[in-house]
């Protein structure tokens, strides 16, 4: 996380007594920063037990090396991507990270202890993973937090059964579903337009439908089993229901219990298979033993590669048809898990996805709500706060500032690009 927020950061091998100079030395370049990383992570891999374990009470050699696959797929995209900008690797080497990224990768699906979560229902299987109330013999979850509010061991989602959801996903993230035909929106002849819900969710990927509230989707069960529907609404109209568990037994005012899933392994598929797309040497069957299998939980048609169409609205129409596609599934895959900024800060994609534009919603005629209206009838929440959308700095905002007080203390602790006051 250091890495990620700050780039270069010190790195100490010792104990330090209170003026040794290790304290007043300059930052760590960066990839050097991620080799003693995926070092330690190396050394954890080999020391820890191969077991699969039950996923919560100890941790095991698959999640030191599900951990390395995201550590340097970040860093090896990181350098790819921003290798002629302010933010570029001193001596930078993308493909060693890529091709480490494919190694742990591979090893935990080679290690035959894991596979998607599926009980061969396309329509419920997606939602369902997020919602499991143990995971210890859940084949894909790696890692997991269990909750108890008897012993006052809260998650601390803080739902509140008696009002809207706040949380909600983008038009963008909503148009990335492809249709049951595998075709993006704008090519496929099963899209049914996006005057209502129902109708965008007609015919789409499933994840879709299982990511957010419908009309069917129940808001709260009781105790005595009984079910109960609500009229949901939040800023895009998208309320967001991954991860949300309607059975009220599990709930208190301010906290439940429901637990959360820390690493799983539908991630190593997509770390897997977008580190062989960068490489250049995604095959066919790369794709059979990845990206297929996440598409399979959901009943949709595999990712052919000969077969890629055209979407006109791809966001990196300058990279390859298979790494938008890539790019495409781990964000649907992955939606409202956490890895959205970092996967656009190492895509070095701000100035595709970020500058100048600001989140939309769905049609905003089929809701009765107080949220601002676009030119084109879709819910712009933002409207008054972002008039000319996200005022990101192409050469500085990538990082975050190094703390003044520390410069102070350290001189040695350069300030990030673009961060430096007069």
């Amino acid at each position: 996380q250091l890495l990620q927020t700050f780039g270069d950061v010190p790195v100490i091998t010792k104990t330090l007594n209170t003026d040794s100079p290790e304290l007043y030395e300059p930052r760590t370049p960066r990839n050097q920063v991620a080799d003693r990383i995926i070092q330690d992570l190396d050394s954890a891999a080999f020391l820890m037990s191969d077991l699969k374990t039950d996923g919560v009470s100890r941790i095991n050699k698959w999640m030191a090396l599900a951990v390395q696959s995201r550590v340097a797929l970040y860093e090896g995209t990181w350098e790819k991507y921003h290798a002629n900008d302010d933010f570029k690797a001193q001596e930078s080497n993308p493909e060693k990270y890529l091709r480490k990224a494919v190694e742990a990768a591979t090893l935990v699906m080679n290690s035959g202890l894991f596979e998607i979560y599926s009980t061969g229902n396309p329509e419920k299987d997606y939602n369902d993973l997020f919602a499991q109330r143990d995971y210890s013999s859940n084949p894909e979850v790696l890692l997991w937090k269990k909750f108890s509010t008897a012993l006052n061991i809260n998650n601390n989602k803080n739902y509140q059964l008696e009002y809207p959801n706040d949380k909600s996903i983008t038009k963008d993230l909503a148009d990335a579903y492809l249709c049951k035909d595998g075709k993006p929106i704008k090519v496929s002849p099963l899209y049914q337009g996006d005057n209502t819900l129902m109708d965008e969710m007609q015919d789409r990927d499933p994840r879709f439908k299982q990511t957010i509230f419908t009309p069917e989707a129940p808001w709260m069960i009781d105790e005595t089993s009984t079910t109960y529907w609500k009229d949901v609404y939040a800023p895009s109209g998208y309320v967001l229901r991954k991860g949300y568990d309607p059975r009220m037994e599990y709930h208190s005012l301010n906290y439940e219990e429901t637990p959360s899933v820390v690493y799983r392994y539908a991630e190593v598929l997509l770390n897997y298979a977008e580190a062989k797309a960068e490489l250049g040497e995604l095959t066919q069957n790369d794709i059979d033993i990845s990206v297929k299998k996440l598409r399979d939980r959901v009943g949709m048609p595999n990712l052919i590669i000969s077969e890629i169409v055209s979407d006109p609205e791809w966001d990196f129409p300058s990279l390859s048809p298979v790494i938008n596609e890539i790019r495409r599934e781990r964000r649907v895959e992955l939606a409202s898990e956490g890895f959205r900024w970092d996967d656009i800060a190492r895509w070095a994609a701000a100035e595709e996805l970020i500058v100048g534009k600001r989140p939309k919603g769905a049609k905003a005629n089929q809701f009765t709500d107080f949220y601002p209206v676009d030119e084109k009838g879709y819910l712009d929440p933002f409207k008054g706060s972002l008039p000319d959308g996200y005022r990101f700095d192409l050469k500085r905002d990538y990082l975050n500032p190094i703390p003044e007080s520390q410069i102070v203390l350290n001189p040695n602790l350069k300030q990030n690009p673009g961060w430096q006051t007069n």
